[in-house]
């Protein structure tokens, strides 16, 4: 009788022992996943897909400026958030995971189309990937000569 009661005990701790490793398992694989952050930029419907998509090229192009690229790398302070060994490295790695495409966006008219200005990252790092998204919004306005919203977009 003995016997089974220490095989029983054996069992269920077996059986909590791989519940909580799946479980960490499971956790570390989402954490990896990526997961992209942007804000859209809504765009005039009427506006040809081509002249969209010049708009996004011509945007990315600026964005992607060393000097705009370091500005935010020190503010935001990326080369610490990243484990980065200095500011360069950080704003590299600031251009490599940037991007400005088209897409479209959710209205109360229905999709319209957007370009999109954002970030690519980890699950993981999704929080700081959304601070650098709407950091990154913020040069958009100067750049296209547009007065920034005085409400939040949220």
């Amino acid at each position: 009788m003995q016997r089974w009661i220490v095989a029983g005990v054996a069992v269920v701790l077996l059986g909590i022992a791989g519940f909580f490793g799946a479980r960490t398992a499971w956790r570390a694989y989402n954490d990896a996943k990526p997961a992209p952050v942007w804000v859209p930029l809504a765009v005039n419907p009427d506006t040809p897909i081509e002249q969209q998509d010049k708009t996004a090229k011509e945007l990315g192009e600026r964005l992607h400026d060393n000097g705009i690229l370091m500005k935010l790398t020190k503010e935001l302070n990326l080369r610490q958030t990243w484990s980065l060994p200095d500011d360069e490295a950080a704003s590299k790695e600031l251009g490599r995971r940037m991007f400005v495409r088209t897409g479209t966006m959710d209205s109360p008219k229905g999709a319209i189309p957007a370009i999109h200005i954002g970030v690519h990252g980890k699950y993981k790092e999704i929080n700081d990937s959304k601070r650098i998204s709407e950091r990154l919004i913020q040069e958009v306005w100067p750049i296209l000569g547009i007065e920034p919203p005085t409400q939040s977009i949220r």
